[in-house]
């Protein structure tokens, strides 16, 4: 046995549960001169031990903000005046730092599941006060289910992640609730102008409603990428800064976006920080984001003849229905960066990109549009949104692309369908003006395989068409999936026909599949890059 001169680790380091057992054990251990190897391991029992250190400083300061000496027990039933201002003497701290520990600390109290994950060292406090903050407008009923539903997965979570699950859960617990928190908040729009330390100026622009926000940033970003593309050197986050100051000058008022642009190449300052690399022309926005009128017809019509055909007149047709794409390979440039909404601008200009920020795509489920169920939707970049507010966005942009994930009950995509057809109720004349530069809008539906062939159209007024339009491509779906999986099967009888089969296989019907599969391929399948389909959205 070799000497490697390295501080042995215990095997059972893992398993030691937090406390005064794995305290003793990690003061014996020196980081410097454990293996390369435990280096890791060693990280993660300390992070369980600073864990449940934490929970024990809480739970003192607590129990510090409760002590009476003239209550029975020594402790108040509720904080003492003075706890506070004893706390923030001991710990020099702000009265707002102490009342942030003492929720959390409360918060522990209240939720027994979440004390105990502390204590063991399962979750940290940064994922406490997660938990805490983001639960605070609920119900004391419903803020309990969200964390009992979480407090097993936080620890392994990104903070971002738990946010987005805990807002998901929120909203999907009481949809009038959410949609009404939404609404309280959009009245108290406001503009806040403040003076820094610095001499500089905070603009903020608060509680502002989700479409108007959304398109407003969107336009910001697009014109940011123009100037950056035009030369103007910076940071992006230093142009779009420049062109907010431009859109809202008063010697800019009534320009259009070229001016806007050319102003905002006039504000560089020489002292700017400035990128690694120097902005490349090549991937400046299209200068025109419309798509050219396509005189081919749907790439799905309507049989006439059907039961549930288009007769009706309930669903408005797309203006400019988008061709048929070729399959993209795994690994192809969509995944570079580019925008993967597969619309026009991604290449329609000398194969120049739009930015990523200036996209806009709304993720919902095809339940919560046809009013059979109030799941929140997501918006990515911006967050759950409640399923109200989905239902105002999504007519909105039934210029959009809307693209329909059919999925198994696990979640699985099963079929990426193009819708060919729209509601009723919306109409695909765009209600504004393009926003020059930015990438086609897209609005995502997500149903289960089950849920669309439950669907009656006819029960759904204005979206018969709709609902029938995607069934019958899901048909078709399914026939070119079976097409390609016999094609599979037909290329591995051929590959090794010394091999004893069941059947024999059948030279012309092999041929006959192989050319079908080819052009159902190129037709029916891949019709969007499916990456971006979440499972319970």
């Amino acid at each position: 046995m070799f000497d490697d001169g390295y501080q042995v680790v215990p095997a059972e380091l893992e398993e030691t549960p937090a406390g005064a057992a794995l305290s003793a054990v990690l003061e014996r251990i020196d980081p410097q001169r454990v293996s390369p190897y435990d280096t890791v391991r060693l990280v993660a029992a300390q992070r369980r031990q600073l864990a449940h250190q934490q929970a024990c400083f809480h739970a003192c300061a607590r129990e510090a903000a409760l002590a009476d000496p003239d209550a029975e027990g020594g402790r108040a039933e509720r904080d003492v005046a003075e706890s506070g201002d004893e706390l923030r003497a001991v710990l020099s701290a702000s009265r707002t730092a102490v009342a942030r520990l003492l929720d959390l600390a409360d918060a522990a109290q209240r939720h027994p599941r979440l004390g105990a994950a502390w204590r063991t060292g399962e979750v940290d406090e940064q994922r406490v006060a997660i938990l805490v903050r983001w639960t605070a407008a609920l119900s004391a009923e419903h803020a309990a289910a969200v964390i009992a539903e979480l407090i097993d997965q936080a620890g392994a979570m990104t903070p971002s992640r738990l946010i987005e699950r805990i807002q998901a859960l929120a909203k999907a617990l009481d949809p009038a609730w959410a949609e009404k928190l939404y609404r309280q908040a959009r009245r108290q729009r406001r503009v806040r102008a403040r003076c820094t330390d610095a001499g500089t100026v905070n603009l903020s622009a608060l509680d502002l409603p989700m479409h108007g926000g959304v398109r407003s940033v969107r336009r910001i970003n697009a014109l940011a990428a123009r100037a950056q593309a035009a030369g103007r050197p910076g940071l992006i986050d230093t142009i779009r800064a420049d062109v907010v100051l431009a859109l809202f000058h008063p010697d800019n008022a009534g320009a259009d976006d070229a001016e806007i642009v050319a102003a905002v190449l006039a504000m560089a300052n020489d002292d700017d920080p400035h990128p690694h690399r120097s902005p490349d022309p090549a991937q400046a926005p299209p200068d025109d984001p419309t798509p050219p009128d396509d005189p081919t017809p749907p790439t799905h019509p309507t049989p006439t003849g059907d039961p549930t055909s288009t007769s009706t007149g309930d669903s408005a047709p797309l203006s400019n229905p988008t061709p048929p794409s070729d399959p993209i390979p795994p690994g192809d440039a969509a995944d570079d960066g580019a925008d993967p909404s597969g619309s026009i601008g991604a290449g329609a200009a000398g194969g120049r990109r739009p930015t990523r920020q200036s996209r806009f795509e709304l993720r919902v489920g095809l339940g919560t549009l046809l009013e059979l169920d109030d799941r929140p939707a997501r918006l990515p970049g911006w967050g759950v949104i409640a399923a109200g507010v989905a239902r105002e966005l999504a007519p909105a942009h039934a210029d959009a692309e809307w693209r329909v994930a059919v999925t198994d009950d696990s979640g699985a995509l099963i079929a990426a369908l193009l819708a060919g057809r729209r509601p009723a109720h919306t109409t695909t004349t765009p209600q504004e003006p393009p926003i020059t530069g930015a990438p086609r809008p897209v609005v995502e539906l997500h149903v289960t395989e089950a849920g669309l062939a439950r669907l009656r159209p006819r029960e759904h007024v204005g979206w018969t068409s709709f609902l029938a339009d995607l069934q019958q491509q899901l048909s078709r779906w399914r026939a070119a999936r079976d097409e390609d999986l016999a094609a599979q099967d037909a290329e591995r009888r051929a590959a090794e026909p010394d091999r004893p089969w069941d059947e024999p296989l059948d030279a012309e019907a092999w041929a006959r599949v192989a050319a079908r599969r080819r052009v159902r391929v190129r037709e029916a399948l891949a019709r969007f890059r499916p990456r971006h389909c979440v499972a319970g959205s």
